[in-house]
């Protein structure tokens, strides 16, 4: 599947992760809910929240590394942010199997061609 990232207009094929890193994915995911639940909870000291924080940003960190060593002709450091948060949620989403053409409809792109919004 190829969709065309929205900031800098290119076209990239999507890559699936590894079965592995999608098991991993979904622990991350699970942590990352349990740190903010925690980090939201009522008497959640400064602390806490400022921890969780840091947690977090190590495992999004961790998410965003498995995507980029899907895509190594792209430098995830010099890509507009956009386009790195399109990869890694369109990426995610192929990964699980969400049919290409539900990605392609939330992206409202399909090859470089906006798809109809009706």
């Amino acid at each position: 599947m190829i969709v065309t990232l929205p900031a800098c207009g290119k076209d990239v094929e999507v890559q699936s992760l590894s079965r592995a890193n999608a098991k991993r994915v979904g622990e991350i995911n699970s942590n990352v809910s349990v740190l903010l639940a925690g980090a939201k909870a009522a008497g959640a000291t400064e602390e806490k929240r400022t921890e969780a924080a840091e947690e977090l940003k190590v495992l999004l960190d961790e998410k965003e590394a498995m995507v980029a060593e899907l895509y190594p002709d792209l430098d995830f450091e010099e890509l507009p942010n956009r386009d790195v948060l399109t990869l890694i949620a369109v990426t995610m989403d192929y990964s699980l199997n969400v049919p290409e053409e539900e990605i392609k409809n939330w992206l409202r792109s399909g090859n470089g061609e906006t798809t109809r919004a009706e």
